[in-house]
This record gives C-alpha cells, structure tokens and sequence, in this order.
C-alpha cells in the first residue's frame, strides 16, 4: 500500500510506483516549502533565503551523512538560529501533513539511504577504493536518518530545492 493512496502494488511496476509516491512526497514538501517562507518578510525573507541557497550550493548531498561532514553540518545548522528554525518549522508543516508521520519518516528514510549506498565491494564498483571508504553505507544512513527528522527534513530540502528562479 502507498503513503498516499490505497493501490495495491501490483497495480503498477513498483518503481514506478515509488516514482508517483515521490513525486507526491515532492509536491508536498515545494508547498511545504512555500508555506513557511511564506511567514518572512522583507529583509528577514532575504537573509532567510541567501543563507539557505549558501547551504544549498556548498554542501554536497552525498557527503552530508559520512563520519568527515556530518559533524560539520549539525553546527551549521545548530549555529545558525534562522537555518535551524526554518528547518523545524519546514519539517512540522511537510510531516504535519500527512497521517502517519512516522511511516513517512521511515519509507524517506528508507529511499535517501538507499540512493546513498554506492558502496558496493566488488570488482565492478569502479569508484576508487579511498573514494569509497569516505562514503555513507546504507545502515548509517538510515540510521541517522530515522533517528533525526531534521536531518531527514534537510535531505529532502537539499534534494528538492532548486535554486534558480522558473523562468
């Protein structure tokens, strides 16, 4: 059964299936999104949306959960009072809005911890070996993720915000 809907699974191939579920997870979040910085104005607005396009632009998604940055990314977030309560205010509106929080949690969590597992040890992985030792496994991630809705909420923030205005 999906997040959204009550389909049965084989009513459609299941990455398919994902696909629409994650485009409506998207869709709820950009509204999300929208909403809460809805609620600055003037210079708080600007000073809101440049330090979140700043993090946006430097920080690399694919790090943010491995042992070198994942302390380097709670101070940012935790130093910054602005970044931190858009961040909270951004995860109870998205979450608020749906009937299981919790199962929504677990299923993002889920996905973003396996898009980050490119760690696969054998001889057809061609990423370099001190390459892959820096990365993120699938049971840290998830871990971290199901363990701290901020952070999941700052995944689904860096991997759904764009930073260009629509033309």
């Amino acid at each position: 059964m999906g997040i959204f809907d009550s389909r049965k699974d084989t009513d459609i191939n299941p990455i398919f299936s994902n696909m629409d579920e994650m485009q409506k997870i998207a869709s709820l979040f950009i509204a999300s999104q929208n909403k809460v910085l809805s609620n600055y104005v003037g210079e708080d607005e600007e000073v809101i949306t440049l330090e979140l396009t700043e993090l946006i632009l430097t920080i690399q998604p694919h790090a943010v959960l491995t042992q070198s940055h994942i302390g380097n990314v709670v101070t940012l977030i935790f130093e910054n009072e602005r970044v931190r309560d858009y961040l909270f205010n951004l995860s109870f509106t998205f979450f608020g809005q749906v009937g299981n929080p919790k199962e929504l949690s677990l299923y993002l969590a889920d996905v973003i911890a396996r898009s980050l597992d490119d760690n696969t040890l054998n001889e057809a992985n061609l990423i370099p070996n001190e390459f892959k030792k820096r990365l993120t496994n699938y049971e840290t991630a998830f871990t971290l993720l199901s363990n701290n809705r901020w952070l999941l909420t700052f995944m689904l923030f860096l991997m759904f915000t764009n930073t260009k205005a629509d033309d």
